[in-house]
């Protein structure tokens, strides 16, 4: 599982040009802490699943946007009902 904060990286997911132009214009706001995407490699998917929660609570508490990328629609819609 990888968490990604960049908007160059998500940008890369939306294929308009002109809307990907806008999206990256809208994200430059003045970073203050430089982070790098997070590789967290789980030993079973409920340990996954227990930290993808304790991260987004975390962001949710500092009142941040969490953006998350899955493979599949099928884990897509497995996260979204946990």
């Amino acid at each position: 599982m990888i968490f990604a904060s960049s908007p160059n990286l998500a940008s890369h997911f939306i294929f308009h040009e002109e809307l990907r132009k806008e999206y990256i214009a809208q994200t430059h706001t003045e970073q203050k802490v430089r982070e790098r995407p997070l590789c967290y490699i789980a030993p079973s998917f409920e340990d996954e699943t227990d930290r993808l929660t304790e991260i987004v609570k975390q962001r949710q508490i500092m009142n941040e946007r969490v953006g998350i990328i899955v493979p599949t629609n099928r884990l897509l819609h497995g996260l979204a009902k946990g």
